[in-house]
């Protein structure tokens, strides 16, 4: 009998394997089975990967198979790009029927191309808060998410941001995050109810003594900094996932704050990625908030939520106010754009409307009157058939014997013209009804 496993209650030294997880490469013949729904698990993985894991993980796979349920975990989604956009990810389900997925972070550089994939990835996604990783890694999320148990996300380095972005979006769904040296997501990209996510207990960033990715960017989210475990004295050793230091119960030791100072190189390089990084991030943003904004205001005039709009301005006017010391005059000023995009959008979605000969004046009708019309001339081509079809049964009369007429009477299951007549004119009764309607209500607005 299989013992239970339930990723709500895993050790530090548990989450770093899953954190790790994901850098595995399978072949295509476990992707198969996979694919297939067929059963393989964590265990089946270590037996014919193990060593594919680093050296320094080897502590943590020997405590798995030997008195860990985790490899009881079993294997439900894979994907690997990693020769194209250099995403990867690997999703696993517990006895309990809970969803864990973990994210890959970046390869190292003796992986050449890839790393130089990642790399360009991970600028991307630090200005600008999106990627091409960031996207496949939210329809990996879609796809493999538990919508009748709890999903909990990892990911460590790059995979980390991947992680805290899918959350973020997804927060509701999602019961756990651990994350270990996450690249920082970038904070200005967020709304305020995403960065409220942040703040929840259900998140975890653990940041190693002397890693420096976590500081690649503004890093504005609570973190726990824990112990290196002196593994790996390299200059990237401490960014490693398997880096912590843990007890003997598989809990990370909390930093001792006089051994901030061990790892001098990491943290000058720390300071100047936050600083680079960071004015970046907010350069970028500050260029983008006026693009953003139209953006959001046309999506919700589009929807017709002019409720929504308002709140939108509202809540951002709060924000100026409570960012800086705004005159009352420039408020206003900054309602006025509102309205005056707002107006303009509404024209011009008015006017290209119109020329579409589609109905759309509330939110809540979307009628093509053009196509209502289409359907009324292909009846009257249909009409047009019947009546010839018509002329020759009647001619059968004249020509064939009394059963064979009686045969093609009783086969003759076609509507009759008046019934298609009934239909063409309906069809086009309805479009005129819209468009006169859609005309009064654009006169009014």
């Amino acid at each position: 009998m299989i013992e239970s496993v339930d990723l709500k209650t895993l050790t530090d030294e548990q989450k770093a394997f899953l954190n790790g997880l994901a850098y595995l490469n399978l072949d295509f013949e476990d992707i198969d089975i996979i694919n297939n729904n067929g059963n393989i698990t964590i265990e089946y993985l270590l037996t014919k990967y193990g060593e594919s894991f680093a050296k320094e993980d080897k502590e943590i796979i020997e405590s798995i198979q030997n008195n860990n349920n985790l490899k009881k975990l079993e294997i439900v989604g894979y994907e690997n790009n990693n020769s194209d956009s250099g995403f990867a990810a690997i999703a696993f389900k517990d006895t309990e029927g809970n969803t864990g997925i973990s994210f890959r972070g970046s390869e190292n550089k003796s992986h050449g191309q890839h790393w130089l994939v990642d790399m360009w990835d991970n600028f991307k996604t630090a200005v600008f808060g999106n990627s091409q990783q960031s996207r496949e890694a939210a329809m990996f999320f879609e796809r493999y998410q538990n919508t009748e148990g709890d999903n909990y996300l990892f990911g460590h380095s790059k995979g980390g941001e991947l992680a805290t972005k899918v959350y973020v979006r997804n927060e509701e769904n999602v019961q756990g995050v651990t994350v270990i040296n996450a690249q920082p997501i970038n904070i200005f990209q967020l709304t305020p109810k995403e960065i409220d996510a942040l703040y929840l207990k259900k998140f975890d960033s653990i940041i190693v003594n002397g890693d420096f990715v976590s500081g690649l960017g503004y890093n504005l989210y609570p973190s726990r900094y824990v112990e290196n475990n002196g593994k790996d004295d390299s200059y990237t050793g401490p960014h490693s996932y398997w880096a912590m230091k843990v007890d003997k119960d598989g809990y990370a030791v909390p930093l001792d704050m006089k051994n901030l100072v061990d790892y001098p190189l990491q943290g000058v390089t720390k300071v100047f990625g936050t600083y680079l990084l960071g004015t970046m991030q907010f350069r970028y943003a500050s260029i983008n908030l006026p693009a953003k904004l139209i953006y959001t205001i046309g999506y919700y005039t589009n929807k017709g939520i002019d409720i929504a709009v308002n709140e939108l301005m509202d809540v951002t006017k709060k924000a100026l106010i409570a960012f800086g010391n705004y005159s009352e005059p420039a408020i206003r000023a900054f309602g006025n754009f509102y309205a005056e995009v707002i107006s303009t959008l509404k024209i011009v979605k008015r006017q290209i409307l119109i020329i579409s000969g589609k109905s759309v004046a509330t939110p809540y009708i979307n009628v093509n009157t053009n196509s209502l019309r289409n359907y009324a001339d292909r009846l009257e081509k249909v009409k047009s058939r019947l009546a010839e079809l018509d002329s020759d049964m009647t001619s059968l009369i004249f020509t064939e014997s009394l059963p064979a007429v009686i045969s093609a009477i009783r086969a003759n299951n076609f509507p009759s013209q008046r019934k298609i007549q009934k239909c063409i004119n309906y069809l086009d009764g309805t479009a005129e009804a819209f468009e006169r309607a859609e005309r009064n209500i654009l006169n009014r607005v």
